[in-house]
Formats: structure tokens, C-alpha cells, sequence
């Protein structure tokens, strides 16, 4: 049987640990999910990203915090490195995050536009499909679980659409 075992040692927003003489800089970073961490590595100028950028795959936002999203997208380009490792995709450079960014500002946007016409959040998940667009490479062995978390994500962002002053 598997006993489960606590963590010894915790943090809340930002935490540096030293391991054989690299420093590991640990920072809460919401976005995919509401309890996810990076890791920044600044000797090496590189962050492990959690799911927070996905480099050649559709963002997910089923069980996003929407707008903390994009304040870990600015604290990760705020970062003095050369490599950020996904959660997802290969390794890239800084200059993938705006163009992540616009696609799920894109993604918002038909969101936004769908409720704004009236459409009722059941409406706008049955409506709203991008994970066969180009730049969002998929397996196919996946394609019926992304199908429900697309779903699932488009009803997130309706319901946080109105957290956000300006949306």
C-alpha cells in the first residue's frame, strides 16, 4: 500500500534553494492550472515553464485561472533567460510567448464575441472549436480527451470572462 507523504518544506509565492551549487529560484506561477510553479535556473538562463507555455499545442483552459495566466506569461518574459521548457512541446525562446498570448487572446475574444451575441455558456462550448487550427499540432490518439477539455475550457473562460475589469 502507498502511504502518502507531506511535503516537508513549502512556500507561497517565491523560494530559492540551493542544490550542488545551483541556485533553483521556485515562483507561484497560476495560469494552466491554479497551483502550478516555475522554475527559474538563472545560472543556466533557463526556466522550466510548467503548462503555462505550450510550445506547438493548444492551451487548455479547463482548469485555468484565466487572468493569473497572463500575469505568469509577463513574469516568465521578465525572466533573464534563453530557454524556456515547457509543459508541453519542445524547447523555445521569449519570442514564442506574445504569440502564445495572442492566441489565447484570440480564443477569449470568440468567447467574448459569443456571449456578447447572446449565446448561453452550454451554446458557446458546442460553438467555439481551435484545437484543429494551424499552430496547434495535436496527436490523434488524444483528439476525443482535448475535444472534452476544449469544451471544458471554453465554459471556464465564460465564467471568468466578467472577473476581469475591461472584459
Amino acid at each position: 500500500s502507498y502511504e502518502l507523504r507531506w511535503p516537508d518544506i513549502t512556500f507561497r509565492e517565491r523560494m530559492s534553494l540551493r542544490l550542488g551549487g545551483t541556485e533553483f529560484l521556485l515562483f507561484r506561477s497560476p495560469g494552466h492550472t491554479r497551483g502550478q510553479t516555475i522554475v527559474h535556473v538563472p545560472g543556466e538562463r533557463v526556466v522550466m515553464t510548467a503548462d503555462n507555455i505550450v510550445h506547438g499545442a493548444p492551451p487548455f483552459f479547463h482548469d485555468a485561472d484565466l487572468w493569473g495566466w497572463f500575469e505568469s506569461l509577463a513574469l516568465l518574459e521578465s525572466l533573464d533567460v534563453a530557454w524556456f521548457i515547457p509543459g508541453h512541446g519542445t524547447p523555445c525562446r521569449k519570442d514564442w510567448i506574445p504569440r502564445q498570448r495572442g492566441k489565447m487572446y484570440g480564443i477569449i475574444d470568440e468567447v467574448r464575441e459569443a456571449k456578447a451575441r447572446g449565446l448561453a455558456r452550454e451554446e458557446a462550448q458546442r460553438e467555439i472549436h481551435y484545437i484543429d487550427r494551424p499552430g496547434f499540432e495535436s496527436p490523434d490518439y488524444m483528439a476525443e480527451r482535448m475535444r472534452t477539455l476544449e469544451g471544458i475550457g471554453i465554459g471556464n473562460i465564460y465564467d471568468q470572462l466578467g472577473a476581469h475589469p475591461g472584459m
